[in-house]
């Protein structure tokens, strides 16, 4: 695929970060809500998302996802409710 090939389905490259950032946080956050819902007690469940978010962290994505979100990803004009959601 040709580089400029993107742009038939984007229209900038904020529009393609925005899809980035919003799925790959929503995997990220039903990852730890699924955790958390396995549990019972809220020890328990602190525990869990502790653990979760280590889990998801260790997969190696998580330096990248932030990066994206604090500095690249615009809150507002243009963004999505998804994404600015995502960075509050």
């Amino acid at each position: 695929m040709a580089r400029n090939s993107i742009y038939r389905y984007f229209n900038s490259t904020d529009d393609l970060l925005e899809l980035v950032v919003t799925r790959e946080f929503a995997a990220w956050i039903d990852a730890v809500e699924q955790a958390i819902a396995a549990e019972t007690t809220p020890a328990a469940q602190a525990a869990a998302y502790v653990r979760a978010n280590l889990q998801q962290a260790a997969r190696g994505t998580h330096g990248w996802r932030a990066a994206l979100s604090r500095d690249s990803l615009p809150v507002g004009a243009g963004a999505g409710e998804e994404s600015a959601h995502l960075a509050t």
